[in-house]
């Protein structure tokens, strides 16, 4: 999957951290929220001749954590998380002054 060819990776990890974003209620009323924390964001590119590199749509999700004892001494802790789909994220190339008088 491309550790060898051009891209080495098939893609690009971003990790933001965000406050709790709130979201229109349900059809029954409910309040719906994104809460607080990390958005981890898996954003697929490639390279385009004449071009370079292009970022493709990705995917965006939040980490569920459950932080536990990994021995029974309690010394040792580990992360057991799970990453869940809430969204999708699609970067826009600017045209900076300069190239927009050109």
């Amino acid at each position: 999957w491309g550790l060898f060819k051009e891209p080495f990776y098939p893609f690009l990890l971003f990790q933001f951290e965000i406050n709790e974003i709130p979201l229109p209620a349900s059809k029954e009323g409910k309040e719906r929220k994104i809460p607080g924390g990390k958005l981890y964001a898996k954003v697929p590119h490639r390279r385009e001749k004449g071009i370079g590199t292009v970022l493709k749509p990705g995917d965006i999700g939040i980490k569920y954590s459950n932080v536990v004892n990994a021995d029974f001494a309690g010394l040792a802790k580990a992360d057991i998380g799970e990453v869940r789909p809430c969204g999708n994220v699609i970067f826009n190339p600017m045209q900076f002054k300069e190239e927009q008088e050109a």
